[in-house]
């Protein structure tokens, strides 16, 4: 079955380039952004789920200046390579305008495989990366909400004749083996199921997990406590202490299409804080794969995708994320369903509230936790998404949709249930 990609790369501008580069990126356009139509486009990109460009800011750290640098990131259904030849061949004039602004580009026009080279030697890994509806292409999830569509109508033309259950299905499967079902032949002929807990890897992991919760809890936990915890220096403000022209600029792009998006910079601790950031992006990775794989991570069920990225060189990480609905309302499902989770992996950025044995505080200090979120975040100048209208409980009923109309045969209860979702 396809499995969704995380492709990410990071490349320093030149000094002084830095709002050079994020005015330029600007013009690429965003789903938000309804008087600028995109540069990026499904037609262009028909295997990108979701993308984003911004400018990570220039930071002096323990007193030495980092540059800012240009990020981007996507959630694609191809090979790397492949997208990077699609990116090229989409925005190619584009791209080579911005590396102008950029360190060790110095193409005197655009060509296509000197961008693909330049992109692929400025690659980052992604350590941990969440999705919310696994094995889904793009393609599927615009043919399933196709057919949910059209079998609506289906039922909503029906006569007084075809009100049982069973009437109404022949109805729609009529419609199924018709000319006028345009996705007819690729529709029946979509094999993949919506992904399953596989209860094996599933109980392996959480032993995996269970001991190393014992570990950290009798050994690491109380090292960072008393030796990290205690000597921590939170950012300790509020949102209403924010500087407030920062904060509507961060703001703006908000709530206009049904998703969001979200792109955060954190200055990372040093020593045993970070070796447990690393450790506990790996086992968010291996979660993610093998038990979140029904749409809630740790109980929030509007995360389309989700992804930590360490950049320079580790000094720093950052956190992209496409979700439904406001992001009071997303932060709040996390620390409701699970901030210790949240004080696992940023209790090891500069300036968070202060934990007490890493789980403990932190996030649950909601008004100095949704402070230091906004604090963190940085502009997305531009961003992209192949369905910035489908909700996460969306595409997942139309996946059941799509499974039960298709099946070999239904019992009276099973159709009831499938013409409910519809």
């Amino acid at each position: 079955m396809p499995r969704q990609k995380a492709v990410a790369f990071q490349i320093y501008l030149t000094q002084g380039n830095e709002e050079n580069a994020a005015a330029k990126l600007r013009e690429l356009g965003n789903p938000a952004n309804v008087m600028q139509p995109s540069l990026l486009t499904r037609d262009a990109l028909p295997t990108v789920h979701f993308a984003r460009f911004l400018v990570a800011p220039s930071i002096t750290l323990d007193g030495k200046n980092i540059e800012a640098s240009i990020l981007y990131s996507a959630n694609i259904d191809v090979a790397v390579q492949e997208h990077w030849n699609n990116l090229a061949t989409a925005i190619g004039g584009f791209l080579h305008e911005l590396f102008l602004l950029c360190e060790g580009y110095e193409a005197e026009k655009a060509d296509d495989s000197l961008l693909i080279q330049f992109m692929s030697a400025h690659f980052i890994k992604t350590p941990a990366f969440y999705i919310g509806a696994p094995d889904r292409t793009v393609d599927r999830i615009h043919m399933e909400d196709y057919l949910h569509r059209k079998v609506a109508e289906v039922i909503n033309e029906r006569d007084n004749s075809e009100n049982s259950s069973i009437a109404v299905l022949n109805k729609i499967q009529t419609w199924l083996s018709s000319d006028e079902n345009k996705y007819k032949n690729r529709l029946s002929e979509e094999s993949s199921k919506t992904p399953r807990i596989k209860w094996i890897p599933a109980f392996l992991t959480f032993l995996f997990t269970l001991v190393l919760l014992v570990v950290n809890g009798l050994i690491i936990y109380p090292l960072i406590h008393f030796f990290y915890e205690r000597r921590s220096k939170p950012l300790g403000l509020d949102i209403n202490q924010l500087n407030a022209e920062d904060l509507e600029k961060k703001m703006a792009p908000e709530n206009i299409v049904y998703q969001n998006q979200l792109s955060q910079v954190f200055v990372t601790k040093t020593g045993l804080r970070k070796f447990v950031l690393w450790v506990n992006l790996r086992v968010t990775q291996i979660l993610a794969r093998v038990i979140f794989v029904k749409g809630k991570l740790l109980g929030t069920p509007t995360i389309h995708f989700a992804r930590w990225v360490m950049i320079d060189g580790g000094k720093r990480f950052v956190f992209f994320s496409n979700f439904d609905g406001s992001y009071d309302e997303y932060l709040g499902d996390f620390v409701d369903n699970s901030g210790w989770g949240l004080n696992a992996i940023y209790g090891a950025s500069r300036g968070y509230p202060t934990t007490k044995f890493v789980m403990g505080g932190g996030a649950y200090k909601i008004g100095e936790f949704l402070g230091w979120g906004r604090y963190n975040q940085v502009e997305t100048q531009a961003w992209y998404s192949a369905y910035p209208n489908l909700g996460l409980s969306q595409i997942i009923n139309n996946s059941l949709i799509r499974e039960g109309l298709y099946k070999k045969s239904l019992s009276e209860k099973q159709i009831d249930k499938l013409l409910r979702r519809i």
